[in-house]
């Protein structure tokens, strides 16, 4: 009995969480809202915030990114989702660095995200006192597999 209740104690929080938020294994058709957040960062925040393909970030760049991922065949097959966090900077110059994958469900999403990422075009960068500057943003990208009970759509 004791081997059980240790089994349980440490197994009943996990099949309690699973059930009060449900699997992530869902159907999604439109792009999360503002999922783009600006680092915490003790530097002063810009005046002008930056600009991705003449318009806001927080629409845009989601938009960009959602239309140019691809779900790895890997992950599929690992039956893998769930919600990848990526931090990246954009530059003075507009340009993309540091670009991190703080967490993700699959090392094959991790690699798409880069790939994708690295190939960003350029922003037009935010400007603090008149001069460019860089920033630091957050950006989380959900990848889930298609309901089974849907008719097949590109999901991310």
């Amino acid at each position: 009995m004791k081997r059980f209740t240790a089994h349980l104690t440490v197994l009943l929080p996990a099949i309690m969480s699973l059930i009060l938020t449900g699997c992530n294994v869902t159907y999604h058709s439109s792009l999360p809202s503002s999922p783009l957040k600006i680092a915490q960062s003790d530097e002063p925040k810009p005046d002008v915030m930056p600009k991705f393909n003449g318009g806001e970030p927080k629409t845009e760049f989601p938009k960009w990114t959602y239309e140019n991922l691809d779900y790895p065949e890997e992950a599929n097959d690992a039956r893998a989702s769930g919600t990848a966090i990526v931090q990246f900077t954009v530059n003075p110059d507009g340009t993309l660095s540091d670009i991190y994958v703080l967490d993700s469900p699959h090392y094959s999403i991790t690699a798409e995200i880069l790939r994708v990422f690295s190939e960003s075009p350029v922003w037009t960068p935010a400007y603090l006192d008149g001069e460019p500057t860089s920033i630091v943003y957050n950006f989380p990208i959900t990848f889930r597999l298609p309901d089974p009970t849907r008719p097949p759509r590109p999901l991310f």
